[in-house]
């Protein structure tokens, strides 16, 4: 820092992704949004965030219900080119075979809904997050 400059810290950038494909009934879509929640009150005041919903594809509205088919690729390539500090899939144990992860990936935390490990986690080689 150069002498008569002051350190801003900077905000951490954060993006949720939210499953809607149809596996999510009624049921696994309110223990979403309940993750969801817990995730953005962690940071509030402290973070940016974006929330993407997918299904076949990366929607920023929210359908509020399952349906379609659950295509991880998009998500995967939004993740390596947004480079968020942080990037949070909330999904369930959909199977994200053929899905090509590319070698700049950003962190990637895995929230499982409606079991303890997913696909996509799997093939992310991450962790996931404990429920």
């Amino acid at each position: 820092i150069l002498r008569g400059h002051k350190a801003k810290p900077k905000t951490p950038r954060i993006t949720v992704y939210v499953d809607r494909s149809g596996s999510f009934n009624p049921d696994k879509t309110a223990q979403s949004m309940g993750k969801l929640a817990e995730c953005l009150l962690k940071y509030r005041g402290r973070a940016e965030y974006d929330v993407l919903y997918f299904a076949d594809h990366l929607m920023h509205i929210d359908p509020c219900r399952g349906s379609g088919g659950t295509n991880y690729q998009p998500v995967v390539d939004q993740i390596a080119a947004d480079q968020a500090e942080i990037s949070v899939i909330i999904t369930d144990e959909d199977s994200a075979e053929g899905v090509r992860v590319p070698t700049n990936m950003p962190a990637v935390i895995v929230v499982p809904i409606g079991c303890s490990s997913t696909s996509i986690g799997t093939i992310l080689r991450v962790q996931h997050a404990q429920n």
